[in-house]
């Protein structure tokens, strides 16, 4: 099951404080660079931008569990996490630890393009079934525990 809760302009919130960092640094800084200078220092604004992000997605994930209870529906332990946002190790461990969930990362961070693949796959009858070439090709490889940031895998 995939579920998201659409976090209204927070790329924004962390692009805006880029472009500042930017302009200091006299420099084009990548998004890694940038989280990694927010979690040098616990004190920054670049920090309680990500902390303010953290509670955002705790507070959907919060969401989503109540409504699933409601529905009689299972919700998983841990959070998987794809695209961007999975390629920063040590972001990942903050952000378990700060959502307090387990964040499990698939073996391709950008998954949607594994999703383009087993629809392919399908269509070519590698596989029986979409479901059948997901399990198959999307095998997820860590996952990092929100009790002390450390993988399990």
């Amino acid at each position: 099951m995939n579920v998201s809760y659409i976090i209204p302009k927070s790329g924004i919130l962390l692009n805006e404080y880029k472009s500042q960092i930017e302009k200091i640094e006299k420099r084009p800084l990548s998004y890694e660079e940038i989280i990694d200078l927010c979690l040098e220092d616990k004190n920054s604004e670049g920090f309680r931008i990500l902390n303010q992000l953290c509670q955002k997605v705790k507070k959907g994930l919060s969401l989503i569990k109540e409504c699933a209870e409601k529905e009689g529906l299972f919700f998983p332990e841990k959070m998987t996490v794809s695209g961007g946002q999975a390629k920063n190790l040590k972001w990942i461990k903050e952000k378990a630890k700060l959502c307090s969930i387990d964040i499990e990362l698939c073996s391709c961070p950008d998954a949607e393009l594994l999703g383009n693949a087993a629809i392919a796959f399908t269509g070519l009858k590698r596989f029986d079934s979409i479901q059948q070439a997901a399990l198959e090709i999307s095998r997820n490889k860590t996952i990092v525990s929100k009790t002390c940031g450390q993988d399990k895998n």
